[in-house]
């Protein structure tokens, strides 16, 4: 009869052993799904980053250019009259 408790016991073990490991192999699926998804995500931000320091460095341009436009033109006017006494 002791060995039928053995055996029994032994099985359940077994169970609860192949259960942890299923357990396991889940989470780490799930920790390789958020891996991929942390990637993903730092993927896009860094192509937004690109985008935006690209959409900056043509607003600086575009800023610069017109500076220089209103330069040109403050220079080309000419002198304003002294005001009267």
């Amino acid at each position: 009869m002791a060995v039928w408790v053995e055996v029994i016991f032994a099985l359940l073990l077994l169970g609860v052993g192949l259960l942890a490991v299923k357990a396991l192999n889940d989470l780490r699926r799930q920790i390789e799904a958020m891996k991929q998804a942390v990637e993903s995500i730092g993927s896009a931000l860094d192509q937004q980053h690109d985008a935006t320091r690209r959409t900056l460095t043509s607003i600086g341009t575009a800023v610069d250019n017109t500076a220089s436009s209103l330069g040109r033109i403050e220079r080309a006017m000419p002198p304003a009259p002294a005001p009267r006494r």
